[in-house]
């Protein structure tokens, strides 16, 4: 396995990782702070948000790693992103722990 498909691979489990964290904090009496999830959630309801959100991260991040992979940059734009989102899935934790002291 090659770089890219390993963060890839770590990225998509992130994204599912999220939808739990998310589901759990939302749950405990959290409140999504991102406008375009929380826009989207009125719209169509929290899980479908989620699902409907991940689900197109995960296609473009797919259709990137496949359709650019030979160009270096986009390793570093996948090891940003699991950065990224290994802070976002500590934060939702912290969150789901912080409403839990409450």
């Amino acid at each position: 396995m090659d770089i890219l498909t390993l963060l890839v691979t770590i990225f998509i489990i992130q994204q599912i990782i999220d939808i739990v964290t998310t589901l759990k904090a939302l749950k405990s009496g959290c409140v999504e702070t991102w406008i375009p999830t929380k826009w989207l959630m009125n719209k169509v309801g929290v899980k479908g948000a989620l699902y409907l959100s991940k689900g197109l991260v995960i296609a473009l991040i797919i259709l990137m790693a496949v359709l650019f992979k030979e160009i270096v940059l986009v390793k570093y734009v996948m090891f940003g992103l699991v950065a990224f989102y290994t802070y976002i899935l500590g934060n939702n934790l912290i969150q789901i722990r912080k409403q839990k002291q409450l």
